[in-house]
């Protein structure tokens, strides 16, 4: 912070250099010029020129006609032989130069005005508005450091730039304070400007500036930087989403992540359809009673250091009880081609599997690019991390009162939802959870169409970013019922056993729904001992590499290849035994059933009656529904229809919902 260095007992101060010779007599082509010494003090640098000759300088442009006089710059300097030009366009418009006569019955007067100590310059002619006045003159005196001005000066190196070669015969000098040492305050190196001789004594006294910020000491040497040590006081931390400006809402999506996994259902989100229609409690958080370690932008934040982090905790090793047991990553790259195998995933892979000793798991958004096939983002296609794909919730339909009855669907794939596989042939997303859609908060000062206090803060939203901390969330709930029965939390293998074995069949193929829905109650159940079959292995990827099976790269297999694979299955309930059945199976087609519609009027006008397709407008073919496992419904629309200028940009749109109605009061209406 302060400090003061001693040579032989004395205080060692900068040394005053007065009058250095420059440059002795100009011959006229010097550009640059180097001074005795480097490491100049800043602001001590005082460049003196002697007859120096200043050609072609903007002094001033006419701003009005009115306008009688200018300044020139130059203080305490001695100047002759002045001369001033003016530029101008003449009734031709052309461009011209013209010389102006000194004299005050002629063009200008030109003199010292000790009063306001400045070269002043009286015009008596009247000139228009933009005309540009030059000025060539040689002058005396201090010279202007900037640049554009006389010259730019390197302190460090202790050269000067001329901006004009000056003219043979002039010269310059220079008064300056130079620094015989120098001290980074950062890293408390001490730099000699020149060799010391033998036997000084260097000495120092200084005021150190606090401890260093918990972690810094491990961010610093990974990342081969110097390292601050704030005093008290001198930092403040903050961690929020505060980037609003104006009408600008900013970052919301932390918040929103955040809330998924913690949130305390204290918000009310304000429900709108062209009128206020009204309020929703927010519900809680899936583990309202977990702790949350929240960590920066990952988008605007240096490297990997917040997956080291995760892993390490403020004591910079893992497996000590400060890291995070589980980390929700709601983001992920998807334009990379080696996906799985790329740096990112197999970092994530090393740190969880490997350095962290499966002490810490992963939870990471498969990525929001479905509906096609291996669609599935970087780095969820790592082999050590937890996928999660998002799945339908439209339980949110009946807390806005759209929807009745006892059954809201819920566990479809979204259709934005990424699939796999992977690059490397992994079976990915591993689960899918709720990401389509559900309500969220908000930070504070976030209300939607209305200004209050911060208790409406909160709104609907989708995507996979929501599905990962659904997954971190439930993986909390296991980790806490695991531990009641075990006394020890799981490692990153047991959990993915654990949610994977209990999550429920959707009827999907394991490209789109991995090992299925998630299910909370069931997951606990299992981790506690309670109830549920649990299966040891959780993926098996048959086949190896050119003969050798790697545990995270590709496994090929080629026609007329067998593998065997032993599973290991345990039952968890303690009272009775259970039943297991496996089979593989593929999707059959069984049939196809189209049907035309066209909408009228506005796309989103409420009052439209909308066309339902109900499995009795199948007519003859409703056994395709009541037999089928699983239904796809596509919507085919010519795409130029909602691009009627043709800029490339939709107009409008579609948006295709299925539900699971039912007609509770029995009166053939669904």
């Amino acid at each position: 912070n302060e400090y003061a260095l001693y040579k032989n007992g004395a205080e060692w101060l900068p040394e005053e250099i007065l009058g250095e010779v420059v440059i002795d007599s100009a011959i006229g082509d010097e550009e640059k010029v180097d001074l005795i010494n480097g490491n100049i003090d800043p602001g001590t640098l005082t460049v003196y020129g002697n007859n120096i000759t200043k050609t072609n300088e903007t002094v001033f442009e006419m701003g009005s006609l009115i306008s009688k006089f200018f300044l020139l710059k130059r203080k305490d300097t001695d100047i002759n032989d002045f001369t001033l030009y003016v530029l101008f366009k003449d009734e031709e418009k052309s461009i011209r130069w013209l010389k102006l006569v000194p004299g005050t019955t002629k063009n200008y007067t030109f003199g010292y005005d000790g009063g306001i100590e400045a070269w002043k310059v009286i015009l008596k002619t009247t000139f228009k508005a933009g005309d540009l006045f030059y000025a060539f003159y040689n002058y005396t005196g201090p010279m202007i450091e900037g640049i554009g001005k006389d010259y730019e000066a390197d302190l460090t190196k202790g050269i000067i730039t001329l901006s004009e070669t000056p003219s043979p015969g002039s010269s310059i000098t220079a008064n300056y304070f130079w620094r015989p040492h120098i001290i980074d305050a950062y890293t408390g190196i001490i730099t000699f400007t020149f060799p010391l001789e033998e036997g000084d004594n260097i000495t120092a006294d200084y005021q150190h500036k606090g401890k260093p910020i918990p972690y810094s000491e491990e961010y610093c040497e990974r990342n081969g930087v110097y390292n601050y040590y704030p005093g008290n006081g001198d930092l403040v931390a903050f961690m929020g989403e505060f980037d609003r400006d104006g009408e600008d809402i900013g970052e919301t999506h932390g918040t929103l992540c955040a809330s998924a996994v913690v949130g305390g259902s204290t918000a009310t989100s304000l429900v709108w359809d062209d009128d206020y229609v009204g309020e929703v409690t927010v519900p809680k958080g899936i583990a309202p009673g977990a702790k949350i370690i929240p960590i920066a932008n990952i988008y605007k934040t240096y490297g990997y250091n917040f997956w080291w982090f995760s892993v390490e905790g403020y004591d910079g090793v893992p497996g000590t009880g400060d890291e995070a047991q589980i980390v929700s990553n709601s983001f992920g790259y998807t334009g990379v081609y080696e996906d799985g195998w790329d740096f990112d995933s197999r970092l994530a892979d090393y740190l969880t599997m490997e350095y962290a000793n499966g002490s810490t798991v992963f939870t990471v958004s498969a990525g929001n690019e479905g509906y096609g096939y291996g669609t599935i983002s970087s780095p969820a296609s790592s082999p050590g991390v937890i996928s999660a794909g998002a799945a339908t919730d439209m339980f949110y339909r009946n807390l806005i009162g759209e929807d009745g009855g006892p059954n809201p669907n819920y566990g479809e794939v979204a259709p934005f939802s990424s699939r796999g596989p992977g690059a490397m042939g992994t079976p990915d997303p591993d689960v899918i959870a709720i990401g389509d859609s559900a309500y969220g908060s908000l930070p504070l000062f976030v209300a939607p169409n209305v200004t209050v206090d911060g208790t409406t803060a909160a709104a609907l939203w989708a995507g996979t970013s929501l599905s990962s901390p659904v997954t971190s969330g439930i993986l909390a709930l296991v980790y806490d019922a695991f531990y009641q029965a075990n006394g020890r939390f799981p490692d990153a293998t047991e959990a993915h056993s654990l949610i994977k074995s209990s999550a429920e069949n959707m009827n999907y193929d394991i490209f789109s729904q991995g090992a299925g829905y998630l299910n909370a109650d069931a997951a606990t159940q299992l981790a506690n001992d309670m109830y549920g079959l649990l299966s040891e292995e959780n993926s098996w990827i048959p086949g190896s590499y050119f003969g050798k099976e790697y545990d995270v790269f590709a496994q090929l297999m080629y026609p007329g290849d067998s593998v065997e694979q032993t599973f290991n299955i345990d039952n968890h309930d303690q009272a009775d035994s259970s039943t297991m059945r496996i089979s593989n199976d593929i999707f059959k087609k069984i049939g196809t059933y189209e049907y035309d519609w066209t909408t009228g009027g506005e796309l989103y006008n409420k009052n439209e009656s909308w066309d339902i397709v109900t499995r009795d407008t199948l007519g003859n073919n409703t056994s395709y529904w009541d037999d089928a496992q699983l239904i796809k419904v596509t919507a085919h629309v010519n795409s130029m229809a909602m691009d009627p200028n043709y800029d490339l940009y939709p107009d409008s749109g579609y948006y295709l919902r299925i539900f699971d109605w039912t007609d509770v009061n029995g009166n053939g209406i669904a």
